[in-house]
């Protein structure tokens, strides 16, 4: 996977008089890890739906706060910029951020080139 990744906006966002038509997302950096570890201190976790055998989940408000705090910091807008995408370009932005963590395989049939 080239980095960084552009992803063109449907919808500008305008804030402080700047227009955002596109986000340019890469992976984090140190400060980044170092911010998000202290964003986890402030985040509530819920009981695992599987009971004692799964690991505990971020509450939803705070779930919303972790994807606002990546879009932000991997993009490098300020947060409120990110609060302000639309849904259609929220899970855009949100596949990106799945590719960069590797959550989901960008290639289902394996084709992508070697690290």
């Amino acid at each position: 996977m080239d980095l960084p990744i552009t992803v063109p906006l449907k919808r500008s966002v305008i804030h402080d008089g700047e227009t955002y038509d596109a986000l340019t997302l890469d992976e984090p950096c140190l400060d980044d890890q170092i911010a998000y570890q202290e964003l986890l201190e402030t985040v509530t976790l819920v009981p695992s739906p599987e009971g004692d055998e799964g690991e505990p989940l971020t509450s939803a408000r705070d779930a919303m706060r972790v994807t606002r705090f990546w879009i932000s910091r991997l993009s490098g807008v300020p947060e409120a910029v990110a609060g302000k995408l639309k849904s259609e370009d929220q899970a855009e932005v949100t596949r990106v951020l799945d590719r960069l963590w590797g959550a989901v395989d960008p290639d289902p049939a394996g084709n992508d080139e070697a690290a």
